[in-house]
């Protein structure tokens, strides 16, 4: 049974206003939803972000955080600072996922950087604060705690 999830928005705007031109102007901030069963454990900072609230221009004129797509570094940066802003998070570890079983544990910040962590599928942190970043497009994601 799938649960109901509840937007928030982060910005000082409401979601009407962050709607009203597609939510996509690059000086607006990421809409965030969240999962009920989720925010009731508060030592689980989670966040699912629509494409609304991004610095991406052009082709990618939203919140894309992939530079495998051909948009420029400097937008993935601040789109992804944006993420972690959100959400309150020291940093971000992402990976390049490739449907298979090998893991990643993070065991220290420096380990998230901008470009994703190759040839991985599971993300595992010891690092308080960092948030593990997992990008959807054909696949689902599984979480545990």
């Amino acid at each position: 049974m799938a649960r109901e999830t509840h937007p928030t928005n982060f910005s000082s705007g409401t979601v009407e206003e962050n709607q009203a031109d597609g939510g996509l102007a690059g000086n607006r901030q990421p809409q965030v939803l969240s999962q009920p069963g989720l925010a009731d454990l508060p030592e689980v900072v989670h966040g699912f972000f629509t494409r609304q609230g991004g610095a991406s221009l052009g082709a990618y004129h939203s919140l894309n955080v992939s530079l495998a797509v051909g948009d420029g570094q400097e937008p993935v940066a601040e789109n992804l600072g944006r993420m972690r802003q959100a959400l309150g998070l020291s940093g971000l570890a992402g990976a390049a996922q490739v449907h298979g079983g090998r893991a990643a544990v993070i065991t220290s910040p420096e380990q998230a950087v901008l470009a994703d962590i190759p040839e991985v599928d599971i993300l595992v942190t010891t690092v308080p604060g960092l948030g593990l970043l997992i990008k959807q497009a054909d696949c689902q994601a599984v979480m545990f705690l």
